[in-house]
């Protein structure tokens, strides 16, 4: 993904400003808790699923790829907007709150699965590979953090306030 990341800024040189285009960065909500309730196994087809539902949110020519753990990253070849940008983060964030096949659908109603998607778009957020993933991951944090639910199913998300 850096890689082609690093490429596509480079051919975009001396044309910053025609040659718009963006990244996200997606991390899945309470990944831990499908394998702990549903099995390693059970987790491995969610992820392959979300793969699959972010290669079908985006155009073909955009690439899709799996960072590490549950978290995926998209170039977005072409951006013309900063509206466009946060069209295109809603329409991944929700194929991402979809009941997933993989899991028991009963079970999986009652849990908050989804992802957190947040963008960078070039060359406004960043002009080069680590400022523009840097600027969305940070914004997927504060996307994730804005949508926590507390609640007694997740205790470690609940609200603290220091005594005094």
């Amino acid at each position: 993904f850096m890689l082609s990341l690093r490429r596509k800024i480079g051919s975009s040189s001396g044309r910053r400003r025609e040659q718009r285009f963006a990244v996200f960065f997606i991390d899945l909500n309470h990944f831990k808790h499908i394998n702990d309730h549903f099995g390693h196994g059970a987790g491995d087809r969610v992820l392959v699923e979300v793969a699959q539902r972010l290669r079908d949110t985006v155009r073909s020519q955009d690439l899709v790829a799996r960072l590490s753990g549950d978290e995926f990253a998209i170039l977005l070849d072409h951006m013309d907007t900063r509206q466009d940008l946060e069209i295109v983060r809603q329409h991944i964030q929700t194929a991402l709150q979809l009941p997933f096949a993989a899991l028991d659908y009963d079970t999986a109603l009652v849990m908050d699965f989804g992802g957190s998607v947040g963008g960078a778009a070039f060359p406004d957020d960043g002009e080069d590979a680590e400022e523009l993933l840097a600027r969305a991951d940070r914004r997927m944090y504060k996307q994730k953090f804005r949508n926590r639910t507390v609640d007694s199913e997740f205790p470690r998300y609940r609200e603290f306030d220091p005594p005094g």
